[in-house]
């Protein structure tokens, strides 16, 4: 699969979710209501790194089920695309980071079976072409561990 077939479907796999009102628990503290506001105009095709932050300051580990469903596609294909980070790493390596709980985890509590295929193709990809970079970072055994996990749902 090529880039562009990767990031096709992975959108098509998520097309039916929107955007929920609030990405976060916005009453939960402030931090919350700073990536709630942060991402509240935010279209899933218009999330940049600058947005996604670093694995110590960003919403992604904040956000709902709702707005971790909208967003996912984006966050594959910039994975894909092997743009670097806010923190100047490849972005790959925080999206590993960000999936390696797995599927079970309550943030992918929507995903059905073509998601969790969009996930795996999207770390398949990253594999396939980020290898190198994935074992200089040493996140080769989270990928590994990553890809199991979201190839058998």
């Amino acid at each position: 699969m090529d880039f562009q077939q990767l990031v096709t479907s992975a959108f098509e796999a998520f097309s039916g979710y929107e955007k929920p009102a609030h990405s976060t628990n916005h009453q939960h503290c402030g931090e919350c209501a700073e990536y709630d506001e942060l991402l509240s105009e935010i279209l899933r095709q218009d999330l940049s790194i600058e947005q996604i932050g670093t694995d110590c300051w960003g919403p992604i580990s904040f956000l709902t089920p709702e707005a971790m469903a909208y967003y996912m596609p984006r966050l594959i294909e910039l994975a894909a695309s092997g743009v670097d980070g806010k923190d100047r790493d490849p972005y790959y390596i925080q999206f590993i980071n960000s999936v390696s709980a797995g599927p079970s985890d309550r943030q992918y509590g929507l995903f059905g079976l073509a998601q969790n295929k969009a996930v795996a193709c999207g770390l398949s990809f990253i594999k396939e072409n980020y290898y190198e970079g994935i074992c200089a970072h040493c996140w080769e055994d989270e990928l590994e561990k990553s890809l199991i996990d979201w190839s058998r749902r």
